[in-house]
């Protein structure tokens, strides 16, 4: 599953560990973040109380091109438009298939005067 390139909007999918519909997009112009969003939508006020410092909550507008997500500090006060939050597998999914639970890689060391 790739996010969709630029900013053309939201790529309806499938995560591919738990089977969950999800939104993929890359959001924003320089500095892209590849977001995987749950398709499930919710009022502003709600996905406010599922943040957390590692998920976000997204603003989902529907464009006559399909879903486009939108930071939502751009969002207007209070925000009409549905939201979304970052998708994570849900509970019972094995953990080595959920991205949040692998391992980091940590590098062996190497010998002096080898890169």
């Amino acid at each position: 599953m790739r996010p969709h390139s630029g900013s053309a909007g939201a790529v309806r999918a499938d995560c591919p560990r738990c089977g969950k519909p999800v939104l993929c997009q890359l959001v924003g112009r320089r500095a892209a973040l590849s977001v995987i969003a749950d398709a499930e939508q919710m009022s502003a006020a709600v996905s406010y109380g599922f943040r957390e410092p590692n998920r976000l909550a997204w603003c989902l507008r529907e464009l006559s091109t399909g879903p486009d997500l939108r930071w939502t500090t751009s969002c207007p006060s209070p925000c009409p438009y549905p939201h979304v939050l970052d998708h994570r597998c849900p509970p019972g999914t094995p953990p080595e298939h959920q991205p949040e639970h692998q391992p980091e890689h940590q590098p062996e060391h190497q010998p002096e005067g080898t890169l």
